[in-house]
């Protein structure tokens, strides 16, 4: 099988929040699978850190699956900076899109990561600080802390952590400024609440590309608490992810390090402990009379409150949460499959949900669309599926960033379109005057 991108949203405070679901090559949901969350910078997007970043060019070959959520307005909540700030809870957002990767997907809870670029980076470190039972180790980019998370930040426990930081970076500035807490004060942040020695051990990182403009120190603090902090000091690189295409806009992006693959060799090593671990409810029990479903489930020792996810036999998808005792009552007006699980909702440890049968939830989720595009990804010709109802409608296809780039009518229900010219990146086929959308990846 293929790998698989697809565009995706969740419902969370009255909000519908976007994300990009990298699955890679030969997925299947008997295997469970490394989860990293990659987040945007400042204005950007999802389909935009997927393009800058790369990450999916290790997904197949490293057996993880990436997600590229969307922040509000191009925002994360990780304190006001340059006096712009949100009110959006982002932390329990990426808390809830565990949850849905959990369900629709095999992930394995323990091996949950976080990285991002610049207010991406900013927002991994959060998470590290405020959502430590469910992230194993972060990777943050170009990014520092808001001086709020740096006097608040109390883990449960050491936090693997690999910075990438630039002492030339014209935005996240090395010493910082208001809204931005200085870098080496986050990195001696990070070793203390890591249990690190004091004195790290400093080396060269081989300068192998020297027309780059810039080199790097690999900086490797000691004897940390069952956890590891490595600094990569960058010396004449700018506000830049490095190994990535270089822009020259924001600086110099150094080729020596590249962020996508030494993250990931920093993530594969770490584990959430098994000691933190949050039990799995059992005796999953449902029943209906007079249009009220009941689902009930055994008691976890200490455990008061749970969460519940339903798909109803229409399709509809429900996140129940804070639910006191172990029973739920819903109302159902149609026949037809139940599809259900739950967790604990536990103060610290990563989180398993109850068992189901994974094939038939993603089923009913990822194929209900109107429209299917395959092979995706693609390289030449994508074939494209619509509904009768959609033949002779126009139809454009735009890059990540909205701007068309191939348009034409659709002639039948399954029509081939020539896409050998597109440069590789995030692609969206739409349907003229319509709401109906589908991404796919041209490689």
């Amino acid at each position: 099988m293929s790998a698989q991108i697809s565009q995706q949203t969740l419902q969370w405070q009255n909000k519908t929040r976007k994300f990009i679901v990298y699955l890679p090559q030969d997925y299947s949901p008997q295997e469970e699978l490394p989860l990293v969350i990659n987040m945007h910078a400042f204005t950007g997007i999802g389909a935009g850190q997927f393009n800058y970043t790369k990450y999916h060019k290790l997904a197949d070959t490293a057996r993880c699956i990436v997600v590229y959520p969307y922040g509000i307005g191009g925002r994360w909540n990780t304190g006001p900076v340059f006096g712009i700030g949100s009110n959006v809870d982002d932390v329990g957002f990426i808390g809830r899109l565990i949850d849905y990767m959990s369900i629709v997907y095999s992930i394995d809870a323990r091996r949950v990561y976080a990285t991002g670029y610049s207010a991406g980076g900013f927002m991994s470190q959060k998470l590290a600080c405020e959502l430590t039972n469910r992230i194993a180790a972060i990777a943050p980019v170009a990014a520092s802390m808001h001086p709020d998370t740096y006097e608040t930040c109390d883990p449960d426990r050491p936090v693997p952590t690999l910075m990438f930081n630039s002492i030339s970076d014209p935005v996240t500035r090395y010493n910082g400024f208001e809204g931005v807490q200085p870098v080496e004060d986050v990195v001696a942040l990070w070793s203390d609440l890591n249990g690190c020695d004091i004195i790290p051990v400093e080396e060269e990182v081989p300068n192998i590309v020297q027309n780059d403009g810039s080199r790097v120190n690999k900086i490797t603090y000691q004897n940390c608490d069952e956890s590891e902090l490595i600094f990569m000091k960058f010396f004449n690189a700018g506000h830049t992810w490095p190994g990535a295409n270089p822009t020259f806009i924001l600086g110099n992006t150094n080729q020596d390090v590249n962020a996508t693959n030494e993250s990931w060799a920093f993530f594969k090593r770490f584990a959430i402990p098994d000691d933190m671990a949050c039990g799995k409810p059992t005796n999953l029990v449902s029943s209906v009379e007079n249009n009220q479903l009941t689902l009930s489930w055994s008691a976890i020792d200490g455990i008061d409150f749970y969460s519940v996810f339903v798909v109803y036999p229409t399709g509809e998808k429900q996140f129940v949460e804070n639910i006191q005792g172990t029973s739920l009552q819903l109302p159902i007006e149609a026949g037809g499959n139940l599809v259900w699980l739950v967790r604990a909702q536990c103060e610290s440890g990563h989180v398993d949900w109850s068992p189901l049968q994974l094939d038939e939830i993603s089923l009913r989720i990822a194929n209900y669309s109107d429209i299917k595009l395959y092979p995706n990804p693609a390289v030449n010709l994508i074939n494209i599926e619509v509904e009768e109802s959609m033949v002779n409608s126009e139809f454009k296809i735009t890059s990540s960033f909205g701007t068309r780039v191939i348009a034409g009518t659709i002639t039948s229900s399954n029509i081939k379109v020539d896409i050998s010219a597109l440069d590789p990146g995030v692609y969206y086929f739409k349907v003229k005057y319509s709401d109906l959308q589908q991404m796919f990846l041209k490689q």
